[in-house]
């Protein structure tokens, strides 16, 4: 595979025609579907999806690669378990094993177990994007940093869809830490499928104002699209977001669940520079951490890895408006 890039609501699970696959989505390598066409859906390609090869007979499934969901904050009230051990999570209308396979996978076996899986009774069980992978993520929480009732076992790690340079990116269950390893590490394989159908997103999903208020149709958030800061620890970005004015507009520093929404693992940087400027590095959020109060979250957009910033710590800031 190749790099692919709350508000409940979910996808279209669609057979889409093979020549429709984007050019950052790889099949896998065992995966023979140059000669097959099938029903083309519309929702298959669109900003905010990606086609994703099933297996060697050519089907396919439309996934998430952006929050097309909004701010999907961990909600177990709306996760339903099902027969057979899954669970489907009403806010994005995605289904879940409920445990991992079991074993350890480097990426592309874990691809390949999911696809073998029948599970309930489907066969379009694959693995995760990494939007997807993070609506389980709850950042209050430590050992496991699940806001769903899945059952990890202590630590465990597991594999999504999605690679960059040659190494895969990887959720960690007990922090929910975003990170990336060799393809040919090993890792869990935790499963899903798209269960239910939606509309597709509002697009445009950026608009940007001639003072540079990025308004985010998908979240329903507002940014400051204009260049951030430079390095400076938390305390300074608050002050510097409170400070700022765009618009009239008051600003503040973004939680973790508010800046990872803007992660778009399609772009190498994952960020969209033509409406962020200067987006890359790390960004910081206000987020502490579970484990220590004195550490918060940061997101890498020049990496997409999701990491921690010590409380004496530098890094940029990408102001919210405060609504």
């Amino acid at each position: 595979m190749k790099p692919l890039s709350g508000a409940a609501c979910a996808f279209w699970f669609v057979a889409c025609g093979t020549s429709n696959v984007p050019a950052h989505v790889e099949a896998d390598a065992t995966a023979d579907t140059a000669a097959v066409q099938v029903a083309v859906d519309p929702n298959c390609g669109l900003p905010g999806f990606v086609t994703l090869t099933l297996d060697d007979t050519g089907r396919t499934s439309c996934a998430a690669e952006g929050p097309v969901w909004g701010i999907a904050d961990a909600a177990p009230a709306t996760a339903q378990t099902g027969a057979d051990g899954t669970l489907l999570d009403t806010r994005t209308g995605l289904a879940w094993h409920l445990q991992a396979l079991s074993g350890a996978f480097n990426q592309a076996d874990a691809w390949s177990a999911c696809r073998k899986s029948a599970r309930d009774g489907r066969d379009d069980w694959r693995l995760p994007t990494v939007a997807e992978a993070l609506t389980a993520v709850d950042f209050s929480r430590h050992n496991p940093a699940l806001g769903l009732p899945l059952e990890p076992t202590p630590d465990q790690a597991f594999w999504t869809a999605v690679t960059r340079g040659g190494a895969g990116w990887v959720l960690q269950t007990s922090e929910g830490q975003l990170i990336r390893q060799a393809t040919t590490a090993v890792a869990s394989a935790w499963c899903v499928r798209t269960a239910q159908p939606v509309k597709t997103p509002p697009m445009p999903r950026f608009q940007k104002s001639p003072a540079g208020v990025v308004k985010d149709a998908w979240t329903g958030l507002r940014w400051q699209g204009t260049a951030p800061t430079t390095p400076r620890t938390l305390i300074y970005a608050n002050g510097w977001c409170v400070k700022l004015n765009i618009d009239d507009l008051h600003f503040r520093t973004p939680s973790i669940n508010e800046l990872v929404s803007l992660l778009d693992p399609e772009r190498d940087p994952p960020i969209n520079y033509v409406v962020f400027a200067e987006g890359g590095g790390v960004m910081q959020a206000l987020t502490p951490t579970a484990a220590d109060g004195s550490v918060h979250w940061g997101v890498d957009f020049a990496t997409g890895a999701l990491v921690h910033v010590e409380g004496d710590g530098e890094a940029a800031v990408r102001c919210i408006v405060a609504d």
